[in-house]
């Protein structure tokens, strides 16, 4: 990652494009999911891309695990994590 670049994770500010607000549970410790676009700042534009990220830590260190985002739901004290496209029909 550039000097400078961080995570901007999208949680209440932009609702008009429904992105799922960062979640976590109290049985699943440590777990966090969460959309966002790496940058400078926090990216509105309805171009730019913004991916779903993990954090297993807490939200120290994060992982992108899609390119695009997702909803998103944690089961068995988060042994799984399910996630499915936001705004599009799944199988």
């Amino acid at each position: 990652m550039e000097d400078g670049c961080s995570l901007n994770l999208h949680i209440y500010s932009n609702q008009r494009h429904s992105f799922a607000p960062p979640y976590s549970q109290k049985s699943a410790l440590g777990i966090v999911m969460a959309v966002g676009n790496l940058g400078h700042k926090l990216d509105f534009d309805s171009g730019a891309r913004k991916g779903t990220f993990l954090s297993r830590d807490g939200g120290l260190i994060w992982t992108e695990v899609a390119k695009i985002p997702l909803i998103y739901e944690f089961g068995d004290h988060g042994g799984l994590l399910v996630a499915a496209p936001n705004l599009k029909s799944t199988t």
